[in-house]
């Protein structure tokens, strides 16, 4: 909620306890279940029954219904090309009608209805390697100081950059930089633009480079490259992101990459600024794969 993340743990006993902003405990219940739901139907103490075809979103669909310790009615609606047990892993449509059926008391009868318009999941991968809150989101509670976020041991690097900007419109742009932590030089080449700038902080000046254009010189700015901005000094740890107060997640596979299951750190600030642009809450994650060279990160490469 905002920049606040709670966690959440649910007990049968627990009859009161309601999501944040949500009143009434079935619709509660259900947003926490999340998608396994469609797995806890197919529990083999339900018992479904036909039901009458009916039209779904324009489309005849078959039905099947049924009833939860007399509290709670459920009707699973799916293709009429599927069978009973395809439908019920695959439903278009579930409703329900009722109250929480674990509770022991008298609850007022809610009507829902989950409409479902895609439905996807990779078998081919290990889920119990996987961490369970999505990176990003930026919820404390999952922390631990366990483990230690990868060291630099290098002083030169050279990487390539490509950097996505989402907000009212997307630009994407891609740099080859070469820096050097100690003589405090940063090189910054844009194959697209036909474009480079060298940074240097000991003497505070930038000079960029456009073809066919004379060389531009001017002061530093605060919020360049590689410049943190408590001290305005030049660092390594600052160009990757690393000077923040990172804890571990755990494990996930990288995406397009399943056969690499990399760790994960997240730093959480308030009141920061990305880019020219105040947010009351960042999330910086960081993604390391392990690796017999101990060049750049101690047995790690960033990712």
């Amino acid at each position: 909620m905002g920049t606040d993340c709670l966690l959440y743990k649910f007990k049968p006993s627990d009859e009161f306890k309601l999501l944040t902003g949500v009143t009434k405990r079935l619709t509660s219940m259900l947003i926490a279940m999340g998608p396994s739901i469609l797995y806890r139907l197919r529990h083999n103490s339900i018992y479904w029954k036909e039901a009458a075809d009916e039209n779904v979103r324009g489309t005849m669909m078959k039905s099947l219904r049924a009833n939860i310790n007399n509290k709670l009615n459920i009707t699973c609606y799916y293709k009429s090309n599927l069978d009973q047990e395809s439908g019920l892993q695959a439903p278009s449509r579930i409703t329900f009608s009722g109250s929480d059926p674990s509770s022991v008391l008298f609850l007022t009868k809610e009507n829902l209805i989950l409409d479902i318009f895609s439905q996807g999941m990779d078998s081919t991968k290990d889920l119990s390697r996987t961490v369970k809150p999505l990176p990003g989101v930026g919820c404390s509670a999952f922390y631990g100081n366990s483990v230690p976020t990868p060291t630099m041991n290098s002083h030169l690097v050279h990487l390539i950059l490509s950097e996505t900007i989402t907000s009212s419109t997307t630009t994407k742009t891609v740099s080859e930089i070469y820096a050097n932590d100690r003589l405090k030089l940063v090189r910054i080449q844009k194959p697209n633009s036909k474009s480079e700038a060298l940074y240097d902080y000991s003497l505070g000046l930038v000079y960029q480079f456009q073809e066919g254009e004379s060389c531009k010189v001017s002061p530093v700015k605060r919020g360049s490259i590689g410049l943190s901005q408590e001290t305005g000094q030049f660092h390594l740890t600052r160009l990757f992101l690393l000077d923040g107060n990172y804890k571990y997640l755990g494990k996930m596979y990288l995406e397009n990459r399943p056969e690499f299951a990399a760790k994960v750190w997240e730093s959480i600030s308030y009141n920061s600024t990305v880019n020219s642009d105040k947010y009351d809450k960042v999330v910086t994650t960081q993604y390391f794969t392990e690796t017999v060279d101990n060049y750049g990160f101690d047995g790690h490469l960033s990712s």
